[in-house]
C-alpha cells in the first residue's frame, strides 16, 4: 500500500512539474507542499526533493540560508539507515528521520555545521527510514514536532 502511495506521489510530482501545477519557484529549485501532522496541528512546508544519487549526496551543502517554512525531503527507494553529516554546511539544521509508513522515528535538533578541517560527526536513526527531512534549526521545537508525528504527502496525491 505504501509503495503504491509513493509511486502515486512520484508520478503526481512529475506530472505537476510538467504541467507547472503545484511547483513553487524560488531562486534555485522547485518546492513542493508537504505537511507534518501531530495531535495538535498540521504544519505546511515547501520542500525541495532529493531523490537521485547526486541530489542525495549534495543535500543543502553550501547554502547560505534556508527560509522559515522551507526544507529538503530526501527520498530513498527502499528503507535504510542513512548517515548524515554537516560537512560543507553553512547553516544549522534539524534532521528528521521518517519511516516508510510516514511516521517520524528520530529527530536530531540544532545540528551545527562541521568546522572546516575537523572530523565531522554523523547522525543516523536507530531504525530503517525511507525519508529524511532537513529544516532550519529550531523548527521541530518551535512547531512541537516529535517522534510518532506523521509526514503528510496528500497535497501531491489525489
Amino acid at each position: 500500500m505504501k509503495t503504491y502511495i509513493l509511486d502515486r506521489f512520484l508520478a503526481t510530482t512529475i506530472l505537476l512539474v510538467i504541467l507547472g501545477g503545484c511547483a513553487f519557484f524560488s531562486d534555485e529549485n522547485s518546492h513542493y507542499a508537504i505537511q507534518l501532522q501531530n495531535d495538535h496541528t498540521k504544519h505546511e512546508l515547501k520542500v525541495e526533493l532529493a531523490k537521485t544519487h547526486d541530489e542525495l549526496r549534495q543535500g543543502l551543502m553550501n547554502r547560505e540560508n534556508l527560509k522559515e517554512g522551507r526544507g529538503m525531503l530526501f527520498i530513498y527507494e527502499e528503507p535504510r539507515i542513512p548517515s548524515f553529516w554537516m560537512k560543507n554546511m553553512l547553516i544549522p539544521l534539524d534532521i528528521i528521520f521518517i519511516d516508510k509508513d510516514l511516521k517520524i522515528k528520530h529527530i536530531v535538533p540544532d545540528t551545527p555545521p562541521c568546522p572546516q578541517n575537523e572530523k565531522c560527526p554523523t547522525y543516523s536513526p536507530n531504525v530503517a527510514v525511507q525519508y529524511v527531512l532537513e529544516v532550519p534549526a529550531g523548527y521541530a521545537e518551535k512547531y512541537q514536532i516529535n517522534k510518532g508525528d506523521l509526514l503528510v504527502l496528500s497535497d501531491l496525491i489525489d
